[in-house]
């Protein structure tokens, strides 16, 4: 049997979360430079847009998501930062 403690735990857990946000960052980061915005202003060009563009809806969608993930994450790794979470087996 192995025996891993809880610091060991957060230590992977974080870095697996640090790892995720990297990646949300490289995907957010490229829809920044594509459209040349931040995504508030980008969500009020589509949703203002009088004509439907399909890409920047699907562009808008999955940027979006990608937001709020990173932001998911970044809530998590401060809940294990701060030891607020348990372990289940």
């Amino acid at each position: 049997m192995v025996t891993i403690s809880k610091q060991q735990m957060a230590e992977w857990i974080l870095l697996d979360y640090l790892a995720r946000t990297h990646s949300l960052k490289e995907k957010i980061s490229f829809y920044v430079k594509k459209y040349n915005m931040n995504f508030e202003d980008f969500e009020k060009q589509v949703k203002n847009s009088s004509k439907e563009n399909f890409e920047e809806w699907d562009d808008y969608i999955e940027w979006k998501a990608f937001n709020n993930f990173h932001s998911s994450y970044l809530t998590q790794i401060e809940e294990v930062k701060n030891g607020n979470f348990q372990l289940a087996e």
